[in-house]
């Protein structure tokens, strides 16, 4: 029956969760990123290589990249933290790879690059920056990152709209800090 074996994946999911969240006495323990990964509440499509975003919404998902990430950081080395224009990611890539940018940029990042070498209006080209980090350190380093976005993205839309509207929408983000509301204040006074 088909309810069995949603079961039986299901547990098996949850089971590689657990083990994973053990500590490991070595500096690639994958303690602390899966623990931040089911805790934060970023966008994973925004620090996750493309098609790997939706793997936190299932349990068995989620598993899978984790087998994934855990095959990457102990067997075969393909998997480098990096940021791009300061933007943390996860790149299923060695980072001497060949194709390496190829790799850590999205395709819309690739095709924007291209497109202006072709026809250049603008200097664009994506800085990428490899990051020596332990697996455990880089949902701290996002959270920094995410923290910021977050606070000018409310600050921009606040300039010229209801900051208390504004408000509670973001307070839904742990990285929410109720001192950017004077600061969105102090931001309409001066306009």
């Amino acid at each position: 029956m088909k309810y069995q074996k949603f079961q039986k994946s299901y547990d098996e999911a949850i089971n590689t969760i657990e083990l994973l969240l053990i500590p490991t006495p070595d500096e690639k323990s994958m303690d602390g990123l899966v623990r931040w990964m089911l805790e934060t509440d970023a966008n994973p499509h925004g620090f996750l290589p493309e098609g790997w975003g939706g793997s936190l919404s299932t349990a068995e998902g989620f598993a899978g990249l984790l087998n994934h990430l855990h095959h990457a950081l102990y067997d075969d080395g393909d998997v480098t933290f990096v940021t791009v224009d300061d933007q943390p990611r996860i790149v299923f890539a060695h980072r001497f790879d060949e194709f390496f940018r190829e790799r850590v940029l999205t395709e819309q990042e690739i095709s924007l690059e291209r497109d202006n070498a072709r026809q250049p209006r603008w200097k664009l080209e994506y800085k990428i920056e490899v990051l020596d980090i332990n697996p455990s350190e880089f949902g701290p380093l996002y959270d920094q990152h995410h923290t910021a976005w977050l606070r000018e993205c409310f600050l921009g839309d606040s300039r010229h709209g209801d900051i208390e509207y504004n408000a509670n929408h973001y307070r839904k983000y742990k990285q929410w800090n109720e001192s950017w509301i004077e600061e969105a204040r102090l931001s309409q006074k001066e306009k």
